[in-house]
């Protein structure tokens, strides 16, 4: 099959969807008054939060969910071949991710001003509550833990993106200051001139392969004359993201986070325009098997959907929409372009993966080579995933325009801005964690000084441990199987949230339910896989998740059973 006719088979299921499907479940589920809702009542301006129209919002919503873990997810999926890879890709993104991202919003605007623990006990009870803020703390010191990791691994292999990367900030940092001017009318013109700098000065900077910033050497604590811990390239990297990072704390969202996630998003964009015209151009065969069943290949079923949980069902967009979106919007009109266009734009990003890692290897025994490797879950490496995906953009630029070094770089950018936005989401998420839970902290850590070091910290050092050992599955599945967990309990509220005296609605609980048999279906053999291989951060993540899983569904049973409220 032609790979052109993939790529806009799914902008057709997005723009359908979004026009028929994203209505009808707006209209007819969550009972909003078309486009003219007013919606709940605002809360109060969170400084460094101005609330923004919804074609602004879009593309930084659109980016946090995102944060280019889709990608990666993408890639690993095709290791099964390319159908289950491209249905679960595109269903997941139209119907399920739609579906959620629409629901978390709606369930955000129902509650202004709610911390996370107050919300979670609302709909599920104290029970509950306690597990679920847990849940949530480690499932974002794990992601920010992943995206500094990546991102210092590419800026260690790929010296020269340091400073387009610089630059990208500096931009948007500019630009930051040029939006806040105008909070109400999109100023595109500026967002363009600020893009074509950007594209500008890395097409400059490519020209000059000598201004690129390396770390080289390493330090080595050693302790009876062994090797305790080993600071290199990556681990210099990871310790200066997180000096960023907490930089981007202290500083307005509108300043930084924002703008820079909007350049981040015209980025993307321009890479999946990109790998259209190559593939109009070129019109490369899918190489890649339809489905891939070699008898050493891991099993598609239940591995494919925690593979691709991060964008297909990230539990993490409910937080995103609620500690972040929700309160930038001006009312309730935006909830359906925000809400099903950001799972619209993560699920074209993974469709373009899936079909660079199918078309790009040239024939199915480069294809074979490529993907053999992975036999086990471990085997799975996130930055291997990664680079797939940039290097198979390199071979179809330079098959269809020529050099590819320009192009190549401009990848690795857009995947080092998606990722820092990743990493910047994760940690503001946590600190309003840490900042909600001030007044059950020991005194030395209640202030806000010590809560932003504590943010900074905790993730900081799980990145160090993640950069200090060969990446493999084990924290991939784990945060995966998290971002399950936390999207059945997203399901279970919105099925709570909908029901009234007069309407019941038990066919709410379908979508939880089956939610629910799909986690265990992955955490099962997640558990079994952890002990055969004696992974223990598989082995105890797993069981974590099994134990809350099961807290939850107690909550939620019990929670239905008692009477609606009216």
């Amino acid at each position: 099959m032609n790979s052109l006719f993939l790529l806009l088979a799914a902008m057709v299921v997005a723009v359908l969807g979004y026009r028929f499907f994203a209505k009808l479940v707006t209209l007819g589920v969550f009972r909003l008054s078309g486009e003219y809702s007013p919606g709940a009542a605002s809360p109060a301006p969170v400084p460094g939060e101005l609330p923004c129209p919804a074609d602004r919002l879009l593309p930084y919503h659109g980016v946090a969910l995102s944060g280019g873990l889709g990608l990666i997810g993408a890639v690993f999926a095709s290791a099964w071949g390319w159908v289950p890879a491209f249905l679960w890709v595109l269903i997941g993104s139209s119907v399920a991710a739609g579906v959620f991202g629409i629901g978390s919003l709606w369930l955000a605007r129902r509650a202004p001003g709610q911390t996370l623990s107050m919300f979670f006990e609302q709909h599920l009870g104290a029970g509950a509550r306690g597990l679920l803020v847990m849940l949530s703390a480690l499932l974002l010191i794990g992601l920010a833990a992943l995206c500094a990791s990546l991102i210092a691994a590419l800026f260690a292999a790929y010296p020269a993106v340091v400073l387009p990367f610089l630059l990208h900030v500096l931009i948007a940092w500019m630009l930051g200051r040029t939006l806040r001017k105008d909070a109400t009318t999109p100023p595109w013109l500026a967002i363009g001139v600020a893009t074509t700098l950007l594209l500008a000065g890395t097409a400059i900077l490519t020209a000059f392969p000598s201004l690129s910033i390396a770390l080289g050497g390493s330090i080595n604590l050693d302790i009876g004359g062994q090797t305790q811990l080993s600071l290199d390239a990556v681990s210099g990297w990871v310790i200066l993201l997180f000096l960023y990072g907490a930089f981007t704390l202290r500083t307005p969202l509108v300043q930084l986070a924002r703008p820079r996630a909007i350049l981040s998003a015209m980025l993307a964009v321009l890479l999946v325009a990109g790998l259209l015209l190559f593939l109009i151009i070129l019109r490369p065969p899918l190489v890649a098997p339809e489905f891939h069943t070699a008898a050493t290949r891991i099993a598609i079923l239940p591995w494919l959907f925690v593979t691709v949980s991060f964008g297909a069902l990230a539990g993490v967009h409910l937080l995103i929409a609620r500690g972040l979106t929700s309160r930038q919007m001006v009312d309730d009109t935006s909830i359906r372009r925000v809400g099903y266009g950001g799972a619209a734009f993560d699920g074209l990003l993974a469709i373009s993966a899936v079909l660079i890692a199918a078309t790009a290897a040239g024939d199915e025994e480069a294809w074979s080579k490529s993907f053999g490797a992975w036999l086990q879950p471990a085997d799975l490496n996130p930055l291997y995933a990664l680079l797939t995906y940039i290097e198979g953009y390199a071979v179809h630029a330079a098959e269809a325009v020529g050099g590819a070094d320009w192009i190549r770089l401009l990848a690795v950018l857009t995947i080092c801005a998606l990722l820092a936005t990743g990493l910047e989401t994760a940690l503001r998420l946590f600190k309003q964690l840490l900042d909600e839970s001030a007044p059950r902290l020991p005194p030395r850590l209640a202030g806000n000084g010590p809560r932003l070091w504590l943010a900074i910290g905790l993730p900081l050092a799980v990145a160090l441990l993640a950069a200090g050992t060969k990446p493999h599955g084990g924290l991939w599945f784990v945060l995966g199987g998290a971002n399950l967990v936390l999207a059945m309990a997203g399901f279970l509220i919105m099925a709570l949230a909908l029901r009234t005296p007069e309407r019941p609605r038990p066919w709410l609980l379908a979508a939880p339910l089956l939610l629910f048999g799909l986690t265990l279906w992955v955490l099962v053999p997640m558990l079994l896989e952890g002990w055969r291989e004696s992974d223990y951060l598989l082995l105890a993540g797993t069981g974590m998740l099994i134990l809350v899983t099961g807290g939850l569904l107690r909550a939620a049973i019990a929670r239905w059973r008692s009477p609606v409220s009216a």
